[in-house]
């Protein structure tokens, strides 16, 4: 379907999702309300990576919040995936768990713009956790490329006040998770949050030109990637599986299956050259 547009309507008191848009290049999801529903707000993907097709979605201009009333965790205000869709002028508040969830594991996630969002009191019932985050599990931490998050604004993403129970995890604002990578971070405001922007063993990521208000760790990064010897019982390290993302949890296979064997499998290579040599 091409040119769907949901624009100006306003969803509450739902016991499941706001609103979902899967499959539509070229549509919207623009100027509307949701609140007070029982699971995610919007859930908007187009397009998939290994054709490297646009989407064209454009998500701009929403207010999510109180949402997830019913299932409390990984039923985001905003849940993204496909290929070239624009995030934009988003306010999403007031979420027991991530405001923003897709790419990675989750989704597909290539060359997606996410711009002027602002994201406040986010997780705020959750550990290990952030307020925009994404997740590289299952082969995809090599092939989300090129997303750029730009211009946002995070706030009040917090440490619990009743502490950190039984695991000491934190919140992030950012949080690119199991070496997500050749991910943009810039331009952004984040004023009082615990942890800024995490990354999670991700390489060729760049953050840059943000600026910090009242916050704690600026920015965290571990070594995920070089210790974790396996995933579901698959091998994740040295690992030679050249199989389809979601197929494998061997992120250098995943990545050499996209660029050698893909439909699109040229166009990442003219894109992203170095794949050839992950």
């Amino acid at each position: 379907m091409v040119g769907l547009h949901i624009d100006r309507v306003s969803v509450h008191a739902h016991g499941t999702h706001g609103i979902v848009l899967t499959g539509a290049s070229g549509g919207t999801i623009a100027d509307s309300q949701v609140h007070g529903v029982g699971c995610s707000g919007i859930r908007a993907r187009a397009r998939a990576a290994a054709t490297l097709q646009a989407g064209g979605l454009v998500v701009a201009d929403n207010h999510v919040h109180h949402v997830a009333q019913w299932k409390r965790s990984y039923m985001p205000g905003i849940s993204w995936g496909g290929v070239s869709n624009i995030f934009r002028n988003n306010v999403v508040e007031y979420h027991p768990h991530a405001c923003f969830v897709g790419g990675g594991d989750f989704e597909d996630g290539v060359l997606n713009l996410f711009e002027g969002n602002t994201l406040s009191v986010c997780a705020f019932e959750t550990l290990d956790a952030g307020a925009f985050y994404s997740s590289g599990q299952l082969g995809t931490a090599f092939t989300n490329r090129g997303n750029v998050l730009r211009e946002n604004t995070f706030s009040r993403i917090l440490y619990h006040a009743f502490g950190t129970g039984v695991q000491q995890a934190s919140v992030q604002a950012v949080y690119l998770d199991d070496q997500q990578s050749g991910w943009t971070v810039t331009q952004n405001l984040f004023t009082d949050c615990t942890v800024c922007s995490f990354i999670g063993g991700g390489r060729r990521n760049v953050v840059s030109a943000n600026r910090f208000v009242r916050c704690g760790t600026v920015q965290y990064i571990n070594d995920q990637g070089l210790t974790d010897p396996s995933l579901n019982g698959i091998q994740t390290i040295n690992c030679s599986d050249v199989q389809p993302p979601f197929s494998t949890g061997c992120s250098t296979g995943a990545a050499t299956w996209m660029a050698t064997k893909s439909p699109a499998a040229a166009g990442w290579l003219r894109q992203w050259p170095k794949m050839a040599r992950i």
